[in-house]
């Protein structure tokens, strides 16, 4: 400084910048971990569905309509009745399960998130069945 002033650091700044940081990194911390959890339940109610699917040959198709719908329960997934299908075509074993998931991203933002798949096993001659 030429004039041989001394200038204090703004010490108040730094402070202010770091309280609005931390509710916005909780936030985007809280909406990734709810979808993640979203993901992560239709995933294992898919693999639900497929072992259904591959393992449950001999099953009645309401049978394995009511493993899965179960399954749902135990994720808390809202999935309805009328929402899984299970066809048998043959050797074929069709699952079919939508649903919609309101995800709360951030406080009193709810996002309804779309969730769907579709599954097959088939039936080889030894009564097991194989993934398509």
């Amino acid at each position: 400084n030429p004039l041989g002033l001394v200038t204090r650091p703004d010490t108040l700044m730094p402070f202010v910048t770091s309280i609005l940081r931390s509710p916005l990194t909780v936030a985007f911390l809280n909406a990734t971990a709810r979808v993640g959890l979203a993901y992560w339940a239709y995933y294992q109610l898919r693999d639900t569905a497929e072992q259904t699917a591959i393992f449950g040959a001999k099953d009645a198709t309401w049978a394995q309509e009511s493993a899965v719908l179960d399954k749902a329960d135990e994720l808390f997934v809202p999935v309805d009745e009328d929402h899984v299908t299970v066809t048998r075509e043959g050797f074929r074993t069709i699952i079919e399960a939508s649903y919609i998931q309101p995800i709360e991203v951030f406080p009193n933002q709810t996002y309804p998130m779309r969730f769907s798949f579709s599954v097959e096993g088939f039936r080889v001659n030894d009564g097991r069945l194989s993934l398509h």
